[in-house]
């Protein structure tokens, strides 16, 4: 990770305004774009300071998840919202074949899961629902001490 990815990720605003200077936007190859960070941190100033500077709001890293996903991940309603009025793709898959909202189910994002359902995310088909259900109960056993 870069500076540029770092100061993203954490929010601040003047270091990124330095940084993007510098920093040109990279090749879609590496492992994940300081717009990925900033919106799973729901940096949404950032995520606009990265945009306007050319980095592409629908960058995809090497897992097939664009910036949409980690704001998800993160549980970021707001990054989420700001991605899907922009060109977030709200049914876009990874390479696993997951949508954002799929991955908000996932981690347990509610608040992202609901928002992305009434507004273009689809449904989780039941199969997955049952997946994800046996992947959460999983962790909370790893949790659990003595289990």
């Amino acid at each position: 990770m870069t500076a540029l990815h770092y100061a993203a990720q954490e929010g601040h605003q003047q270091c990124v305004a330095i940084l993007i200077r510098v920093i040109p936007p990279f090749p879609l190859d590496i492992k994940n774009t300081p717009l990925h960070l900033a919106s799973r941190s729901g940096r949404v100033e950032v995520m606009k300071q990265l945009a306007d500077a050319g980095w592409p709001l629908t960058a995809v890293n090497r897992a097939g998840a664009t910036p949409l996903h980690w704001a998800a991940m993160g549980g970021s309603v707001v990054a989420a919202e700001w991605l899907v009025q922009r060109c977030g793709n709200p049914l876009v898959k990874d390479n696993l074949g997951r949508t954002p909202l799929d991955i908000a189910v996932l981690f347990g994002c509610h608040e992202v899961e609901t928002w992305l359902t009434k507004n273009g995310g689809s449904v989780v088909r039941r199969e997955d629902q049952y997946r994800m259900m046996v992947v959460r109960l999983y962790n909370v056993c790893l949790a659990t001490p003595g289990s």
